[in-house]
């Protein structure tokens, strides 16, 4: 056998490896794709699985649910943090609105009506700080539900109550769906 034919037959071995490997590759990646592992966007502890292997879903179905009473209790006390600073915000604009009268009226000086604008700011941003932390909270506890993304049938349920979901070390699937 020439050195030719030698390179030839290594160029046709590596080619028809390559072949067989994509054809692997595209074998593995079309099963794959059909399924969809699912968890939870945030930690806390599986409370219940609602679906079961076998089952057909409607998009939106809640598949599985966490422990709601830390999300409870978070969103209570940011909700309580919210009122506190609405009610000190509106105080802090009627200090304002008088010293602005005093000042004009010549019985304070600018100085105590800079102090009334601070404190005013100072509540715009309290208000501010606790509205955008009640609306993280409440992201936080909806995402407590694990829902359908689509319509799809569930292949399997490896979580179960009682399982530690947390995104930030491990994504354990608790549901596992096939695509249509």
């Amino acid at each position: 056998m020439s050195r030719n034919s030698k390179r030839v037959d290594l160029r046709c071995l590596a080619v028809s490896v390559a072949v067989v490997w994509l054809g692997v590759l595209a074998f593995s990646h079309s099963a794959s794709a059909t399924e969809r592992s699912l968890s939870f966007a945030v930690a806390g502890v599986v409370a219940k699985i609602l679906v079961t292997p076998g089952d057909r879903i409607a998009a939106g179905t809640p598949l599985a649910v966490l422990d709601k009473t830390v999300f409870e209790a978070r969103r209570k006390a940011s909700a309580a943090a919210q009122a506190a600073a609405t009610a000190e915000l509106a105080l802090a604009r009627q200090r304002h609105v008088y010293a602005e009268e005093q000042f004009d009226a010549l019985a304070i000086s600018k100085m105590e009506l800079d102090e009334a604008a601070i404190a005013l700011a100072n509540a715009e941003a309290k208000a501010d700080k606790t509205g955008a932390r009640l609306l993280a909270v409440t992201w936080r506890a909806e995402r407590a539900t694990l829902r359908a993304p689509v319509a799809a049938k569930v292949v399997k349920v490896p979580g179960y109550a009682g399982m530690v979901v947390n995104p930030r070390v491990k994504i354990a699937p608790v549901v596992v769906l096939e695509m249509p």
